[in-house]
């Protein structure tokens, strides 16, 4: 297939293997996670710490290969644009609703002063899942009955699992929090129907689609101003902003949002709404197809 196209979209990393093969032909580079650069960030972790210098090597060695970069967050072109002088055009990523209805028993937990959080983010250090121990933490000192149940592949860093599970122990929450790993698509679904609110506070996050899969259920969204889908959104509208590793600031916004019903019910209305403005075909796709025209 490759030897007969003229142009080629490569998706993410694996590009210095496939030049070799590519040379006659046009490349358009489609990154969808750029690292900070070692430096940028006392909470640069080791992936990101070895990613770069080999991006960095990519682009010098094969700048006349590449015809064009796309990115999916406009921190990414800033980017690329600082550290190789490159530019990249901007294509947000569409979404799909998942068509999940809840249990309805949102404030009933409420008045109770139970909350079911739901997270949700392959097991890696920039997932800061740390940070959500510390606010139900927190939030079980304020006299909360907190469930916080976190979906998310375990196998791909084992030493960051094992690091959270005795940050649990150690705050004896075995039974406040609980990592559910990879489920399949029924516990996917039973997790969204019985959450109330869903945490995204990664550090550094390019995207973020599961934000916008948990919205497109109704669900307030509490993410951090450092992923990428703060670009699309609208803070206290349509989800909560918070600094990643701010534990007050995040664990006043679950409770804000347990207490004042009309502020819930306003953020889960627009939330709901939201995704459904985010087409794959108006997002991405036309936009993809376009370029490789002009390419």
């Amino acid at each position: 297939m490759a030897r007969r196209a003229d142009v080629v979209n490569i998706h993410d990393n694996g590009l210095e293997n496939l030049i070799p093969i590519l040379a006659d032909k046009k490349i358009v580079w489609q990154i969808n996670d750029l690292p900070y650069y070692p430096g940028d960030s006392k909470r640069a972790v080791d992936d990101n710490e070895n990613m770069m210098p080999r991006c960095k090597k990519i682009f010098e060695r094969n700048l006349k290969c590449i015809t064009d970069i796309t990115v999916n967050v406009s921190k990414n072109a800033e980017r690329l644009k600082k550290y190789y002088g490159r530019d990249a055009h901007v294509f947000y990523c569409g979404v799909e609703p998942l068509e999940i209805l809840r249990d309805n028993l949102t404030f009933n937990r409420f008045s109770q002063k139970k909350i079911h959080l739901l997270s949700s983010g392959v097991f890696f250090e920039y997932r800061n899942y740390e940070t959500q121990i510390e606010a139900v933490d927190l939030l079980v000192k304020r006299g909360y009955d907190v469930e916080l149940r976190i979906i998310g592949d375990t196998k791909y860093s084992p030493e960051y699992v094992n690091r959270i599970k005795r940050l649990i122990s150690g705050k004896g929450l075995q039974s406040k929090i609980h990592i559910e790993g990879n489920v399949a698509e029924k516990r996917f679904k039973e997790l969204h129907q019985s959450a109330d609110i869903f945490l995204f506070i990664n550090i550094d996050q390019s995207w973020g689609l599961a934000v916008f899969e948990a919205m497109s259920c109704g669900l307030p969204v509490i993410v951090s101003k450092s992923v990428g889908a703060t670009e699309v959104l609208q803070d206290r509208t349509n989800a909560i902003f918070v600094e990643p590793t701010n534990t007050i600031e995040i664990t006043d916004e679950i409770e804000k949002l347990v207490i004042d019903q009309s502020y819930y019910k306003n953020i889960s209305s627009h939330a709901l709404a939201f995704p459904r403005t985010m087409t794959w075909e108006d997002s991405y796709c036309s936009k993809m197809l376009d370029l490789m025209s002009r390419v």
